[in-house]
């Protein structure tokens, strides 16, 4: 008997025949009952034991599923049903390892079975493996040209490539066969999203929900998206739509708590960010927001010991070197050589050099790799061997550690910040260059604008039509320290442009030096006036960076630096109104 009569033969008994009907009808329960009946009559049948093995995993008994079909493949090896059944329940129980190779096996002798294709693809994209996935879909597509899920798994692949222009055209080559598949918007409003384009986002991500209204992780995009555009009270309602939907959504838990930081509620986001460890204990982002709502918070314990996972997310991961010799924790110093590796912004820079003299106290012989505009100024701090591009090899050194890691090494509190007074100096030499080159009344230097690629950009700078109000103020003098672009309209003979002398920063330096008040955003030259003790008026978006806390005016890491902060997400004018109120009464106060 060959193997198609063999599966077959005798399957027309009363109780097999009742056993389909309910199993087609969904009855898993009745069907089993019927096949076990039937089994009775024929033992060890193998088409038998491979239905009762799919009704059981229908009723939720995977174990004893997987088991008959077991059973009914040994008993009639490489029969396809069976193996596509296996396959599933394999993936259904969690052996994902077993699944992948029981699909590979069917698809090696059915390359057109677009079922194992697809839950092989599902399987592979929920281990994050683009290039498999890649592989499997374009082979499917071979045999089933434009297929709408198997483009679809094409652009998966780009997504978690990161290249969302290559996703974008092939999900568009999905909606044109099925303009309704709703996991296809889904994923075009996420690519969109990437490319910046948020306004086109926002309406994929409707249409992803119009059509399944239950996609959590789509309501978790669009409140995503929302975000983006500035629209966090809104975003906090379609995430909790998407945890109402599905509770066990970490990212939405993840985005809740970064969105509850924009909106100032630190406690619910310290809370959503624990929600979500709850449910994946080593979840990097949710690490590293909870990093971030504690610092600004004030729990600065808690918040340095979670910031260490910002090394973790795979975007940052590259920007951390790992140079040769161990890892530097606090131990002790002496005599021994520690890099010191600058990290994020030229500003973080700055403001944790100020645990330079504390290493060096230790008995460190150090060397810092920084920015190349940062060498300039640090060049001749006295108690560093050697400061380097951080472009450049890194030399050999006993102990090395990352910058950002200092604070917490040291345990730093709101009270015990080093440095706080002032802890860089400007050369004598360029401060006095700078003295007969600028005007000699009241100095008041204004910086509106930060790094453009800084990820938060958009809400800490200011368009220059802001400061309007500031150059209408008599008695004093404006002096731009603005990198980029030339003076705005109508600014020349109001504002002193000395931007296109500031070459590097200790040029930079000697300019503010001769300042008697520096207005800025939360930008390098607030960081670099703070560290000179100089006189800096710091203007915060609504949502400030953790090293601000909150509510206050006053900041630990500087002295001299005032804060004023938005209380109006979005409003610069207020900000400003206030910063020209108090600008005439100093100007008012009687000076020496």
């Amino acid at each position: 008997m060959d193997r198609g009569k063999k599966f077959s033969a005798g399957l027309t008994g009363a109780d097999f025949a009742a056993g389909l009907a309910h199993h087609r009808a969904g009855r898993a329960l009745e069907a089993i009952s019927c096949y076990a009946m039937s089994l009775a009559a024929s033992p060890d049948h193998p088409r038998i034991l491979g239905l009762l093995g799919q009704a059981e995993i229908a009723a939720g008994e995977i174990a004893a599923g997987l088991r008959d079909l077991e059973r009914a493949m040994e008993l009639a090896p490489g029969h396809d049903e069976t193996c596509f059944a296996y396959a599933n329940g394999c993936a259904q129980a969690g052996r994902h390892d077993d699944a992948i190779k029981q699909y590979r096996a069917l698809l090696a002798r059915m390359p057109a079975h677009l079922g194992a294709a697809l839950n092989l693809i599902a399987l592979l994209r929920s281990r994050n493996e683009p290039a498999a996935m890649r592989d499997t879909a374009l082979h499917a597509l071979a045999h089933h040209i434009e297929q709408p899920r198997l483009l679809l798994a094409l652009a998966v692949a780009a997504l978690q490539e990161r290249d969302a222009g290559s996703a974008l055209p092939l999900l568009d080559r999905a909606l044109h066969h099925e303009p309704e598949l709703a996991e296809a918007h889904f994923l075009r409003g996420t690519a969109l999203n990437m490319v910046g384009r948020a306004a086109e986002a926002l309406d994929a991500q409707c249409c992803a929900i119009a059509l399944d209204p239950g996609h959590a992780a789509a309501h978790l995009n669009l409140g995503n998206v929302l975000t983006d555009l500035d629209r966090p009270q809104e975003a906090l309602e379609y995430c909790r739509q998407a945890l109402a939907i599905d509770p066990d959504l970490i990212e939405a838990h993840v985005s809740l708590g970064y969105i509850f930081t924009r909106l100032g509620r630190l406690d619910d986001a310290i809370a959503a960010c624990r929600q979500a460890l709850a449910r994946s204990p080593r979840h990097v982002q949710a690490h590293w927001n909870l990093g971030i709502a504690s610092l600004l918070a004030g729990d600065w314990s808690e918040g340095w010991r979670q910031y260490e996972w910002r090394k973790r997310p795979e975007l940052y991961a590259a920007h951390f070197r790992i140079p040769r010799g161990e890892e530097w924790n606090g131990g002790d110093l002496a005599g021994r050589c520690l890099t010191v590796c600058a990290e994020q912004g030229l500003g973080d820079a700055i403001q944790l050099a100020r645990y330079l003299p504390l290493l060096a106290a230790r008995g460190a012989h150090l060397i810092l790799s920084c920015a190349r505009p940062l060498i300039p100024l640090f060049a001749d701090l006295p108690h560093l061997c050697a400061v380097l591009d951080r472009a450049d090899a890194l030399p050999d050194a006993d102990l090395w550690v990352d910058q950002m890691s200092l604070p917490g090494i040291f345990g730093t509190v709101p009270t015990n910040i080093p440095g706080a007074a002032g802890y860089i100096s400007a050369d004598p030499k360029r401060v006095a260059h700078w003295r007969g080159l600028l005007p000699q009344d009241f100095k008041v230097g204004l910086v509106w604008c930060g790094n453009p690629l800084h990820s938060n950009d958009r809400r800490r700078s200011l368009a220059p039509g802001d400061l309007e109000e500031l150059l209408n103020i008599s008695g004093v003098s404006l002096i731009s320290l603005q990198l980029g672009p030339p003076l705005p309209m109508g600014w020349e003979g109001r504002v002193f442009n000395a931007a296109a002398q500031l070459l590097d920063f200790a040029e930079t330096a000697a300019c503010i030096a001769n300042l008697d008040l520096l207005i800025t955003v939360d930008t390098s030259a607030a960081h670099l006036a703070g560290a000179m003790g100089k006189c800096v008026w710091t203007m915060l978006p609504f949502a400030p960076d953790w090293r601000w806390l909150t509510k206050r005016t006053d900041t630990p890491w500087y002295d001299s630096m005032r804060l004023f902060r938005q209380s109006v997400d979005g409003d610069w004018k207020s900000v400003v109104h206030e910063i020209a109120g108090r600008l005439r009464s100093l100007l008012a106060q009687p000076r020496d």
